[in-house]
């Protein structure tokens, strides 16, 4: 019976009403209507960053507390592979550059993917045929103000 209720209300018309009712509630959001959430637009919650083309600019979940003096961001784009790693290796760790030039030697990093990686969109109709995926919004880069994705070849990325 509330199962049948539920399903034929808006979500955050059923959660008011409860709510003003004086039962705990909320709605239950999808990625798409959290990242759209007034709420937690207005709180700042996702921080949007700069990422290797072809992804472009993604929001990620920014840090759940403020500190009230000190601004926390995000402070540079996401890294590409093994950006970082003579930074950490030889200015955290210490390592001399034999010892890294020994582990770019003996495999054990590396600065690229061992295999070739595929970022173009991927085909979502079989996953739309199979139910594993709900719908598809052919806008929603336009609702979170990314702009357009660009379109990369395989290989390319």
């Amino acid at each position: 019976m509330v199962r049948t209720w539920a399903a034929q209300q808006d979500a955050w018309a059923a959660t008011r009403r409860l709510q003003d009712a004086g039962v705990a509630a909320g709605p239950v959001l999808n990625n798409r209507d959290l990242l759209l959430d007034a709420h937690l637009r207005l709180r700042e919650f996702y921080e949007y960053v700069e990422h290797w083309q072809p992804m472009g600019v993604r929001p990620l979940i920014g840090r759940p507390y403020r500190f009230r003096n000190t601004p926390l961001r995000i402070q540079k784009a996401a890294p590409r592979y093994g950006e970082d790693n003579r930074y950490v290796m030889r200015d955290l760790l210490h390592l001399d550059e034999a010892q890294i030039m020994a582990l770019y030697q003996t495999g054990i990093t590396s600065d690229a993917p061992a295999f070739e990686t595929d970022v173009r969109q991927p085909d979502l109709e079989p996953g739309l045929r199979n139910g594993s995926i709900k719908e598809i919004d052919p806008d929603y880069r336009e609702k979170l103000g990314l702009g357009p994705l660009i379109r990369a070849e395989k290989g390319t990325g």
